[in-house]
């Protein structure tokens, strides 16, 4: 984690490059976001340029209510699973 001083145009350019609000994103985008990316299901929950509004407790808890493994590749999920995310 790191904190940032910024002034207006830097706040705004940081806020830009926000990925999807985790309660605004469509299970296509949602989908989509699985099936291309190899790494680790909750790195990828975890990065912000992906989807933002999620942090360590959510995801875990999230991962765990699913029953998917949290190191468990993101494009190896089956589409009923991402359904149940």
């Amino acid at each position: 984690s790191e904190l940032k001083l910024l002034n207006k145009e830097g706040f705004f350019s940081e806020i830009n490059s926000l990925g999807k609000d985790a309660l605004s994103i469509t299970l296509e985008e949602f989908k989509s976001l699985f099936s291309m990316a190899r790494r680790a299901v909750k790195a990828l929950f975890l990065d912000q340029q992906v989807i933002s509004g999620l942090g360590n407790i959510y995801t875990d808890e999230i991962l765990f209510r699913a029953g998917i493994h949290p190191l468990r590749p993101a494009n190896s999920l089956e589409e009923a699973e991402v359904i149940k995310l």
